[in-house]
């Protein structure tokens, strides 16, 4: 199994991070959700898509680590996935952020007499931060991740969409069939090399020019 590469251990850092974001929205909408008795929409909204998006980034991250191979490994597959969440996202977003309008911004003015309500606005407020800084880090990752494999594309490692990016590593040797490598022979290789002639028996490597 070929390792994870020095991309892909950022990547994987990126994958905890935004889970970590993630794991934030969906505690504050929970809290949030359960004052409201999972009435409103707009708090309903941030709750699901939290749930979804947590699942999507731990099934890319074990199959980039356990199961290279799998189709979700690739970056196809990836980038697809962070571009659909990140619309949804600012969608998501931008429907709850509206809805929110009428919630104090500065939750101190909420009487003390009502610490339930205090604790709820300071909640809801939270929830309005954090669900816009995971729609960034997951426009960013699109973008991140969409640029190197262009980049890797353009400059001819074409194999780049056929592996998991995680083990992507532009400098090796292997490219699905191109053979890359020097000869194991030594010098310039020849089709001699690899089908000498000897009394016109097959004897790889006996002959060193054509």
């Amino acid at each position: 199994m070929t390792p994870i590469s020095r991309y892909g251990k950022k990547l994987l850092a990126a994958y905890c991070a935004l889970a970590l974001l993630d794991s934030t929205v969906l505690a504050l909408a929970t809290r949030v959700n359960i004052w409201q008795q999972f009435f409103f929409v707009a708090d309903m909204f941030p709750l699901g898509l939290s749930i979804a998006s947590l699942v999507l980034i731990l099934l890319m991250f074990l199959s980039s680590v356990t199961f290279p191979s799998s189709f979700l490994a690739r970056p196809a597959a990836q980038i697809g996935i962070f571009s659909f969440l990140s619309v949804l996202w600012l969608a998501s977003n931008a429907f709850s952020t509206s809805r929110w309008g009428g919630i104090p911004m500065p939750c101190s003015s909420v009487p003390q007499d009502y610490p339930d309500v205090r604790t709820w606005c300071q909640d809801a407020q939270a929830l309005k931060f954090f669900i816009w800084i995971l729609f960034a880090g997951m426009f960013c990752t699109t973008l991140s991740v969409t640029r190197y494999v262009v980049a890797q594309h353009r400059h001819g490692n074409r194999h780049v969409w056929r592996v998991a990016l995680a083990r992507f590593d532009p400098r090796s040797s292997i490219d699905f069939g191109h053979v890359r490598s020097p000869s194991v022979f030594g010098g310039r290789a020849t089709m001699t090399d690899y089908f000498g002639r000897a009394n016109g028996t097959f004897r790889p490597g006996t002959d060193s020019k054509w």
